[in-house]
């Protein structure tokens, strides 16, 4: 996966390539291995505690979108799942964008499809340290890193234990 984040390999080379051993072990071809990974993951798909009050109080108030370094086939089916479809005016998705995080490349995509919104009034919520944070820092939003397995940051951030609208 980190290659495909650096821009090393495409998303359906990643799809080819991540699983070509296991694949192999059981007799199936890669991509078939791929397509019951994400139809598992899709399965598997539960929202976070506070997840759906935190967009219930923000919706309205805020524009909210996402931007994914995840599969294209599985992102629709993941926000239905979880009643989420709704809470967001733009899923930017890496497959098809061509761009993955951390580049400021799939940012820039985002923040135009936003409207442009001033920097100092967007924050970009994360849970991987180096696509998403590492990926906000850079191109100069307020970042938070929603740290829910307490990894140890490998940069100095600053603490919010509480964010308010």
């Amino acid at each position: 996966m980190v290659d495909y984040q650096d821009g090393k390999i495409t998303a359906d080379q990643l799809k080819q390539i991540r699983f070509e051993g296991w694949a192999a072990k059981l007799g199936i071809t890669p991509l078939e291995m791929n397509s019951a990974f994400l139809e598992a993951m899709a399965d598997i798909c539960t929202l976070l505690p506070g997840a759906k009050e935190l967009l219930d109080a923000i919706s309205g108030r805020a524009k909210l979108g996402i931007i994914t370094n995840g599969f294209t086939e599985l992102q629709a089916i993941r926000l239905e799942r979880t009643g989420l479809t709704d809470y967001f005016e733009h899923v930017v998705i890496s497959e098809q964008v061509g761009i993955a995080k951390p580049d400021l490349g799939i940012f820039d995509h985002a923040h135009q499809l936003m409207g442009l919104p001033c920097k100092s009034k967007v924050l970009m919520v994360g849970d991987n340290p180096h696509s998403d944070v590492l990926g906000g820092i850079n191109f100069g939003v307020e970042t938070c890193w929603l740290n829910t397995q307490g990894a140890a940051a490998r940069r100095e951030l600053r603490l919010i234990m509480k964010l308010t609208l």
